[in-house]
């Protein structure tokens, strides 16, 4: 891995990032929870659209956390900067701006590709 990164600060970020992220799942799921449902059919359809767009994004964080929570394994494994895919190093860079990065730089862009 290359040497640029402070893995103390990296750690702390993805700890940060896993803290906040719980914090808004929570939320989502406290909110989701407290609504009310109005008998009225325009009321229903609106929440019943309101609570699926919710779901996504519970869904959505969830993912991000998976990918926050992973991260942390490899800093731990030490593997951490490594792509998972290929094994070459991910650019620091990269890491910096995306520390849950799993993938290098190559690799992420061969998968959106095919996504």
């Amino acid at each position: 891995m290359n040497e640029n990164l402070d893995l103390g600060d990296i750690r702390r970020d993805l700890e940060n990032m896993r803290a906040e992220l719980q914090a808004q799942i929570s939320e989502a799921e406290e909110n989701s929870r407290a609504g009310t449902i109005n008998p009225d059919r325009t009321d229903l359809a609106h929440s019943y659209d309101f609570g699926q767009r919710r779901s996504a994004l519970i869904d959505r964080l969830a993912d991000q956390l998976n990918l926050v929570e992973n991260a942390i394994k490899r800093l731990e494994q030490g593997t951490y900067g490594k792509c998972t895919n290929c094994g070459r190093d991910i650019s620091p860079g990269r890491l910096k701006a995306m520390p849950q990065a799993s993938l290098c730089i190559h690799c992420q862009e061969q998968l959106e590709r095919r996504s």
